[in-house]
């Protein structure tokens, strides 16, 4: 119940940012707002534009769809404690790691890291793991963190999604309709990419891969979960 409420809480705080904006002229809008097209399309904005905003009905980053003019932007809307934005199978993951050429002996590190086993078969948690096999970890880490493979990385977790077909966000904003934060994809592709942390934790700069859950304690209704990367 608690995942369906936050889901419906997510739509509403959709549809107020769509109302903020929809149906109105850029003039007509409160000064923030107004700065905040003007950021996102990166110009000075005729106060004479009208501007339309709806919520996107497919299922992808895209939340809602803003269009000043004849220009669109693509929006992803953030809210309440869950860091957590990225959710695919370890199968369709694994695929993804071969798109970008990633060896097959660090695949396996990866799911040897994501099943979460010791020597005895036993299931152990992330920590521990890692105290284990920090040379493997190093490993991956290294393939993992190359230029290269960091920009695919950031537009499936956070801009594109698995379909490369899909538009890819523009903004991602954090909050309420309200009372927002946001930054621009050009923004987070510099900051993200600007990053040389060097942790064990398997990561793509500072997004960090780890299974949905590893059910420790075998919980019959979590056990689906350890098939699931999360980022």
């Amino acid at each position: 119940a608690r995942g369906g409420e936050k889901m419906i809480k997510g739509y509403a705080n959709e549809y107020e940012f769509c109302e903020i904006f929809n149906d109105k002229f850029v003039g007509d809008l409160e000064e923030n707002y107004i700065n905040f097209l003007e950021d996102i399309y990166e110009k000075e904005l005729d106060r004479k534009s009208y501007v339309i905003c709806w919520k996107q009905r497919v299922n992808n980053k895209t939340d809602v769809i803003l269009r000043v003019g004849k220009e669109k932007k693509y929006i992803s809307i953030k809210s309440g404690k869950n860091n957590s934005v990225h959710l695919e199978t370890l199968d369709t993951f694994v695929l993804f790691l071969k798109e970008i050429n990633c060896p097959d002996n660090i695949i396996e590190i990866y799911k040897e890291y994501h099943k979460g086993l010791d020597m005895d078969g036993n299931r152990i948690g992330g920590k521990e793991y890692q105290e284990k096999y920090p040379i493997e970890l190093e490993k991956l880490n290294s393939f993992l963190n190359k230029p290269e493979n960091i920009k695919p990385a950031i537009d499936r977790f956070l801009f594109q999604g698995k379909d490369k077909e899909n538009d890819k966000v523009d903004v991602i904003v954090y909050g309420t309709a309200n009372n927002f934060m946001y930054a621009t994809r050009k923004n987070i592709y510099n900051y993200l990419l600007s990053q040389d942390e060097k942790f064990s934790t398997p990561h793509f700069s500072l997004l960090v891969l780890q299974p949905w859950a590893r059910n420790l304690n075998f919980n019959p209704n979590h056990e689906y979960r350890r098939k699931f990367v999360q980022v």
